[in-house]
């Protein structure tokens, strides 16, 4: 069953990141710290000659840190962003505030789907926040939704991302810098896939669809040597994993260990990244109190498990 088959045929828009600045972008976002965003590089990166009283009235609208949004003589729509100075930035919070892009880039989603969107960051150090920028802007993106009354993309539209030193807007163009680029573009589509199945309900993702997806990516890699297994139902009895099969029996679709393995030629170590997708969840009680919350429903997970495992 899918709980909407109409949605999950609609495409969300892409992101790219390249030093090429796409000009016929109809929304450009101006994103940095406040020092960084000075009248010059905001002009040299938007390339808004004839804007200067224009934007320069625009910067002078934030104080500190903030958003504020206004429309240019070509009838682009400019938003710049100023983030907090590191300075500002408390010790568990990221220097360059990636929550703080997300969270100001809530409208991108929408307009990425009918325009062409140009993101351009600017930082002194800007190669140090390549993949931070990338998350920040992947979860602001996300890949699945279920509104029916979701248009699909326009002929033209998605969002470029384009990084900026803050020395009159200058793009860096050294090697480590496109390695960097595409770094960062792998990143964004991982935090896209992960918000992605994270936000399927289980009626769309079951362990099967799963497995599918990971099955995909498996065989994208496979010209790099990357293999896929599973171990299915009650084979996952016999080969005494009775945990996963205890937990997940009761469902309509097995349960299954699903394993990627890439091997390198020149590899001297053998590494190992374990870990769970749950697309339902039928474990126990989870009282909260509002001091706190307390281990009830761990210790039923618990006792369950061992049950099992002495059963199977």
């Amino acid at each position: 069953m899918n709980l909407n088959t109409t949605a999950a045929k609609i495409s969300a828009p892409d992101i790219t990141f390249s030093p090429d600045l796409q000009l016929e972008a109809k929304e450009v976002y101006v994103i940095g710290r406040k020092a960084g965003l000075t009248l010059q590089n905001v002009v040299s990166v938007t390339s808004a000659e004839n804007d200067e009283k224009i934007i320069g009235a625009l910067l002078n609208s934030i104080k500190e840190t903030g958003k504020a949004t206004t429309f240019l003589t070509d009838e682009r729509k400019l938003t710049v962003i100023a983030l907090p100075a590191e300075d500002k930035i408390s010790r568990n919070n990221h220097t360059f505030s990636p929550h703080e892009i997300t969270d100001s880039l809530d409208g991108l989603h929408s307009s990425a789907r009918e325009n062409l969107v140009q993101i351009c960051v600017i930082d002194q150090e800007i190669e140090k926040f390549m993949c931070p920028v990338a998350a920040a802007i992947a979860r602001a993106m996300p890949l699945y939704h279920s509104k029916s009354s979701l248009k699909e993309l326009a002929p033209t539209s998605g969002v470029n991302v384009t990084f900026y030193s803050d020395n009159a807007g200058e793009v860096p163009t050294h090697p480590s810098v496109e390695t960097e680029y595409e770094t960062a573009s792998a990143v964004c589509n991982g935090v896209r896939l992960a918000a992605q199945l994270g936000d399927m309900p289980p009626a769309e993702l079951s362990p099967d669809t799963y497995a599918q997806k990971c099955q995909e990516i498996a065989n994208g890699f496979a010209a790099q040597g990357v293999t896929y297994t599973e171990i299915k139902g009650d084979d996952l009895r016999q080969k005494g994993y009775g945990g996963i099969m205890g937990v997940g029996m009761a469902a309509r679709c097995p349960p299954r260990m699903v394993i990627m393995t890439y091997s390198h030629a020149d590899a001297t170590e053998h590494i190992a990244l374990c870990g769970k997708g749950v697309v339902y969840d039928t474990g126990g009680l989870a009282l909260k109190s509002k001091v706190g919350e307390c281990c009830l429903k761990l210790k039923l997970f618990v006792s369950f498990m061992s049950l099992n495992n002495r059963i199977l």
